[in-house]
């Protein structure tokens, strides 16, 4: 058998297929042969060879799994990412790069969308053979076979690591140029909240009735309370983290954030919010939800040198699967939708489509680094939501934010708990070996007296009591007081100052949480 060219009658060239045999009968030799018309073969191999070729060559990771997740073949771009080589990773399920940054839901989220039949896409952290983090931004997706069962699911993943760090470290220069534009604002606020504490503690000193020094007391109390707010809308905004997403109510985001907005925006700007009846939640990284609203507003206030508007509005919306169908990137379900709308210039269409490309800007050199909407549209897909835009020339723009919306929230509520206290962590080993079975959740600060600290004292309580819930409170941010330390605000963790109702749903969720184990 051999494999030859032939020219048909009509001038084209065929690929054949010959079998020739040769056979003695009665002393005489024969020869017979047989010719099959073999070129579709020859050009799907063809294909196939070029697309093979083209999977290896790929500048990203390609993986292919079966229908279990087992991974059957990898490209060269997966080996220079991960570090593993081809043998060490064929037969083995992903789960082999699991950073422990996410959580068990994250997953289950993404195994059960891809078993429906339909495509994923997010950003994941990996780690590498050698322990390194790096995070991708990965599409999924399924092939099925002629009768559209799935049959192997295929992933093209992209190393955007670099392309993360130059983000952050954009988000703090911007946050930097920010705080001088906050300074004096800020500086106005406190010198009117301490006029109202000195002038409340100085009536206080006078001989007033009980009432009068009830309402000094009430206006000193409020006056704090501000300062608070002001301070820790400070701390959040200042600090650097790795995302730690957590229920969060959208409501309560606008709001806290609206001052400080108005501060950026300048006088000539006049900001407005809509805010949605009983409450907006989703599970979402409060800092970065901050970040959102401050780069479509800084963006806005830059679309309106003369002054405008700038509307911020929450809506609730479900989408259908006729709805979803209208934007590429739009999915069933429940979702938030916080729109940001300005009055400004407009974008052009021929730029439309490039403003979330990262580095592409049409501000003059030094007043934009195109990183701003990038940024935005980065945090979006991490929280697996998408951002859809409207704008005309000379009509403004609109941002829509979708994010899913959050079922079930917790709500406050006040608890009753039997409360053992101890003034320091000596007095709290003392305590504890008079108490220590009956004790459930540790609270502690993280800096104390006595050169015992919080995270020490926890150690050797947990010795005691490995299944000991611990909870760490600081008037400094987690990350400065808690160095090596795993805080998680709200979690395991409380900023001071904080409310008793803060208090009772992070103790009530973390008992909650040692139920459920």
């Amino acid at each position: 058998m051999f494999e030859t060219r032939h020219r048909r009658k009509d001038g084209t060239i065929c690929e054949v297929e010959i079998y020739a045999v040769s056979l003695m009968l009665e002393g005489r030799k024969h020869c017979y042969a047989s010719t099959r018309d073999i070129t579709a073969r020859k050009q799907t191999e063809q294909r196939l060879r070029l697309q093979g070729g083209a999977l290896e060559a790929a500048a990203n990771a390609i993986v292919i799994t079966d229908r279990e997740g087992n991974i059957e073949w990898v490209n060269a771009a997966f080996t220079t990412v991960t570090g593993y080589s081809v043998a060490e990773v064929v037969g083995k399920n992903p789960r082999l790069l699991k950073s422990g940054k996410h959580d068990p839901a994250f997953y289950q989220n993404l195994w059960d969308t891809i078993c429906a039949g339909n495509a994923w896409r997010g950003e994941i952290i990996n780690r590498r053979q050698d322990g390194s983090f790096y995070t991708e931004d990965i599409m999924i997706t399924p092939l099925k076979d002629e009768r559209g069962e799935i049959t192997h699911f295929i992933a093209v993943k992209q190393d955007i690591t670099q392309r993360k760090l130059l983000e952050e470290e954009f988000r703090q220069s911007q946050k930097m140029e920010a705080f001088g534009q906050l300074a004096g604002g800020v500086a106005h606020d406190f010198n009117n909240i301490l006029t109202v504490i000195q002038g409340g503690a100085a009536l206080l000193q006078m001989n007033l009735t009980a009432e009068d020094k009830d309402q000094a007391i009430q206006q000193i109390a409020q006056a704090a309370k501000r300062a608070a707010g002001l301070t820790s809308q400070l701390l959040s905004f200042s600090r650097r983290q790795i995302m730690h997403a957590r229920p969060v109510d959208l409501n309560e985001s606008v709001t806290a954030m609206g001052k400080m907005l108005q501060r950026l925006i300048g006088e000539n700007i006049t900001l407005q919010t809509r805010l949605l009846p009983g409450g907006a939640p989703v599970h979402a990284d409060p800092g970065m939800i901050e970040q959102i609203l401050l780069n479509l507003a800084v963006n806005a206030r830059d679309a309106m040198p003369a002054g405008g508007q700038l509307g911020i509005t929450l809506e609730n919306l479900t989408l259908t699967p006729a709805a979803a169908a209208l934007h590429h990137l739009a999915r069933t379900g429940n979702f938030i939708r916080l729109t940001v709308q300005d009055t400004g210039a407009g974008i052009p269409p021929e730029i439309l489509p490039r403003i979330f490309e990262p580095f592409f800007t049409t501000k003059d050199i030094g007043k934009g680094t195109g990183l701003g909407l990038a940024t935005v549209h980065g945090i979006i897909q991490q929280h697996h939501g998408w951002v859809q835009v409207e704008s005309e020339p000379g009509k403004g723009s609109t941002f829509h934010v979708f994010l899913p919306r959050l079922a079930g929230m917790h709500e406050i509520q006040s608890e009753e708990y039997r409360v053992i206290e101890a003034a320091s962590g000596l007095a709290a080993l003392e305590t504890w070996r008079q108490h220590g079975r009956q004790v459930d959740l540790l609270l502690t600060d993280i800096i104390m007296p006595e050169g015992v600290s919080g995270s020490e004292l926890v150690v050797q309580l947990q010795a005691a009591k490995p299944g000991l819930k611990i909870i760490y409170m600081s008037g400094y941010p987690g990350e400065v007081a808690g160095r090596g330390l795993e805080l998680d605000e709200g979690t395991n963790f409380l900023q001071k100052p904080f409310t008793p109702a803060k208090l009772a749903q992070i103790v009530r969720d973390c008992l909650d949480a040692a139920l459920k184990l």
